[in-house]
């Protein structure tokens, strides 16, 4: 895609923040011992509330993990911003534009191409860690609970929030791979335009 449908698809990109605040509201808290009346944990067999008690303390650090990367979408639509000032500079031979942004896409601590990279692979590993909890989890509730109490548990829209950071997490691979290509392209078209001019 190129830079305008880059820029786009930064824009399109779900609230990470909204999604993991869903999944806690409508699955972890019903899904926490005690946390409850409609689920009666107590009823379930202590080996199953056992299992299910350290499954979803897993599950909660793996959303907290997810939580703080809401950042994660303004620094790619930051670094996609740099991008087009840099294919700017390009177009205009503005070359001290043109090394300013490209050291702020390689260099910055904070959203450098190869930080965000880092941080996508970081929140995709939560999200399929905390994917898998999720159905170990309602498997075993499933086997256990009554049908009121699944049935209940199953209404709630935990499964859309799921799908949404689990899509989330393939765009940014995505973006970030178009964003890293698109730099690797530009860089490669002004050291060969350096060349020649030498």
């Amino acid at each position: 895609m190129d830079l305008r449908e880059l820029k786009k698809e930064v824009q399109k990109l779900g609230d990470t923040h909204k999604n993991v605040e869903g999944l806690h509201n409508n699955w972890l808290r019903h899904v926490k011992e005690g946390r409850n009346n409609f689920i009666a944990h107590n009823s379930l067999p202590i080996l199953i509330r056992k299992k299910v008690g350290q499954k979803v303390a897993s599950a909660t650090e793996h959303l907290e993990k997810m939580r703080m990367v809401q950042m994660l979408n303004e620094k790619l639509a930051s670094n996609t911003r740099w991008l087009i000032d840099l294919k700017l500079a390009q177009f205009q031979g503005d070359k001290t534009k043109a090394k300013m942004v490209s050291r702020r896409l390689v260099e910055d601590n904070v959203a450098s191409i190869k930080t965000i990279a880092a941080e996508i692979q970081s929140f995709e590993n939560s999200v399929q860690q905390f994917s898998e909890i999720y159905q170990e989890v309602n498997e075993l509730l499933h086997k256990q609970l009554s049908l009121e109490e699944v049935l209940f548990l199953m209404d709630l829209p935990h499964r859309m929030y799921i799908h949404n950071l689990l899509k989330t997490s393939q765009q940014h691979k995505a973006i970030i791979r178009d964003l890293n290509r698109h730099f690797v392209e530009i860089t490669t078209q002004m050291s060969l335009k350096n060349v020649r001019r030498s």
